[in-house]
């Protein structure tokens, strides 16, 4: 589900104005704070004005955007807002949010957004926040809403589905339905499905774009009839045909009788200039996430077709790498290559071939991608140091070498980041020295995405060696942004000997985004012996953002225990948004118990449709055998300073 920029607008009032205004600022708010379809993210808890500051000094949960004023100090001033290349920005990621995680310009939902899920504004973690002691912050090219797009979570929540198994939802063995049947697992997905599938009827644009999504996430070929008329029905509000859409991408049916239709509806939509542009390209993205053959001729016309902006053309050649047919990989490289037509959609069509060949999986094309890393264009450069980390070999010593030039002295700090994260992917011999080196001496923005390729690169090789020194550092220093980009490192390192210092950072009650992240640490390394700490963390916090990574985290440790904890709190809890995180925190875990308790939610007409919404994110947790990779397509590997509209709104989705 998503949430309408009205919220993005509370946050930001929440940053620049005093508390006193807060209250004003929240009743006039929320009235119209329902809206969109599956990125549904519940926002920050307002904290009142006689709230006390957290411990630490640091800024407290609700208020603030990080980097603003706190009682303890730390952060640059803010900058006046720049503009992002490819179109200002209007605000920051919220942690823990989507399936691809990143920025999100809606505030807490679907409004909008560059690359899914990052800090919530209000903790210590965001673009303007602490740095370095000593170090040097360079000019940066976002607005103040949030992290820029040279912050390490523009990276991490886009494409952290792809590296984390979120997939290890509970047994359903010993679990039993109401009346006290046992619940096979069959019996529990067809109930939800039914759930949803009333749902999609309902007018409240949060339950119907909600149930939309998470059936999609269901992947069952039966749904797509009804998901096809809902796209086809422009009586209805165009988020809720949007996610209808994108549903129809995540089921991928070829054999299905029902797939020639959904393939008509989605080229129908793009085919009339009167459809809005951004639901447009949304179906062209449904049209490669399927996979059809069928449609991939519709899709090569489209990059080349005449466009008001390039949002359209760049869904399609990003679509066509989604697709998997290897037929059109001579037609992504002229268009990388480039051809004479107006910058701003050249530049988006030759990125958007990179994210294609990165996702079609044909490492012929490397020489090509290395090539394009000597580009003038940086836009270029960035897009194609991702798709060399996702597609260049071990023993390839000349991208190596490549990348280690582009880290120590490419002009464009985004391609320096990226090719830290491309080396330690790809762990050739060079890699170790070259980021050792970048982890010593780069400032309070280059050092976490050095240390992230640290980690990528002891999980890549399995040395325990290289992490040393990050397990130091998570102990010892006193930059909170840095200690959470190196507990992440050393969650994809899956280094146990880290587990100490993670359980006693998340004990600790100081900036809730370093814990939020020391807690997916603990689940990414399976520290199973932190699941009480982490069970009291889920029940006692009122951080939604940190609920929601410790729910994570015990859904990759399979803590059946927590299921009655979450089942509580979303029935009884506090607020609509404690009731919000245990919901997806539910869906995060699975199982029947789980899945229940959210369809009696869903069906219950008398509870704001806000929290029913919420329960349809949550059963789509639930359903999705994929751990939430196949949404998180859209955003791994995309070179994320130049999002389109359409992926804005796309990786806000839950």
């Amino acid at each position: 589900m998503r949430v309408r920029r009205t919220w993005f607008s509370l946050i930001v009032a929440v940053a620049s104005t005093a508390i006193a205004s807060l209250v004003v600022t929240i009743a006039t708010a929320l009235p119209d704070a329902l809206a969109h379809g599956g990125a549904y993210q519940p926002p920050t808890d307002p904290i009142g004005p006689t709230a006390p500051p957290p411990p630490g000094g640091g800024p407290t949960t609700g208020g603030g955007i990080p980097g603003g004023p706190t009682t303890g100090g730390g952060g640059p001033p803010t900058p006046p807002a720049g503009d992002v290349p490819g179109g200002p920005t209007t605000g920051g990621p919220t942690l823990g949010g989507g399936d691809l995680g990143g920025p999100t310009t809606g505030g807490p939902g679907k409004g909008g957004a560059p690359l899914g899920s990052g800090p919530t504004p209000g903790g210590s973690g965001g673009g303007w926040g602490p740095y370095t002691p000593g170090g040097t912050l360079p000019p940066r090219r976002s607005t103040p809403q949030g992290p820029d797009s040279d912050h390490w979570t523009r990276w991490w929540f886009a494409n952290r589905a792809n590296l984390l198994d979120l997939d290890t939802h509970l047994s359903s063995n010993g679990a039993s339905t109401p009346g006290g049947a046992p619940a096979t697992e069959a019996m529990w997905r067809g109930e939800a499905q039914r759930v949803l599938t009333l749902a999609l009827a309902d007018a409240d644009e949060d339950v119907s774009s909600g149930a939309a999504v998470a059936l999609g996430k269901a992947a069952d070929s039966g749904d797509a009839p009804v998901l096809t008329a809902l796209l086809a029905d422009r009586k209805r509000q165009q988020p809720v045909r949007e996610s209808a859409a994108l549903a129809l991408g995540l089921i991928q049916m070829t054999s299905h009788p029902a797939s020639a239709a959904a393939t008509r509806a989605l080229e129908d939509v793009i085919s009339r200039d009167s459809e809005p542009e951004r639901l447009r390209a949304m179906a062209a993205w449904a049209l490669g996430m399927r996979r059809d053959p069928a449609a991939v001729p519709f899709l090569l016309d489209l990059v080349t077709a005449k466009s008001p902006s390039p949002d359209v053309p760049s869904a399609a050649t990003s679509a066509l790498g989604l697709s998997g047919c290897d037929a059109v990989k001579e037609s992504l490289l002229e268009w990388l290559d480039g051809t004479v037509g107006r910058r701003r959609h050249e530049t988006m069509r030759r990125v958007h071939a990179c994210h294609a060949l990165a996702h079609l999986g044909d490492r012929s094309v490397v020489p090509a991608l290395r090539e394009a890393l000597r580009d003038d264009d940086e836009d270029v450069r960035r897009a194609a140091a991702l798709a060399l980390g996702a597609l260049a070999q071990k023993d390839d010593d000349d991208t190596a070498l490549l990348l280690v030039r582009a880290l120590d002295r490419d002009k464009d700090r985004g391609v320096r980041n990226i090719a830290a994260l491309s080396l330690g992917r790809i762990a050739p011999t060079q890699a170790e020295k070259a980021l050792r080196y970048a982890y010593a001496k780069g400032d309070g923005l280059s050092q976490p995405f050095a240390a992230l390729g640290l980690g990528l690169l002891a999980r890549s090789t399995g040395d325990a060696s290289l992490t040393f020194e990050l397990r130091n550092d998570l102990k010892d220093r006193a930059n909170a942004d840095l200690r959470g980009a190196i507990a992440i490192a050393l969650g994809l390192a899956r280094d146990a000997a880290a587990a100490k210092t993670l359980r006693a950072i998340v004990a600790d009650r100081g900036d809730p985004e370093l814990r939020a992240h020391a807690c997916l640490a603990l689940g990414m390394i399976r520290d199973v012996a932190s699941a009480d700490s982490l069970r009291l963390v889920v029940a006692d916090t009122r951080d939604p953002v940190l609920q929601r990574e410790c729910a994570m985290a015990l859904g990759l440790l399979g803590d059946a225990k927590s299921v009655g904890v979450l089942t509580h709190l979303v029935e009884d809890g506090s607020s609509l948004y404690v009731q919000g995180a245990a919901a997806m925190a539910l869906g995060r875990i699975g199982g029947a118990e789980a899945s229940t308790t959210l369809g009696r939610l869903l069906g219950d007409a008398g509870r704001p449709g806000l929290a029913r919404g919420f329960a349809a994110v949550g059963l789509g947790y639930a359903l999705d055998n994929s751990g939430g990779r196949s949404l998180a397509r859209v955003g791994a590997h995309l070179d994320w300073y130049v999002p389109t509209t359409s992926v804005l709104e796309i990786l806000t989705i839950l």
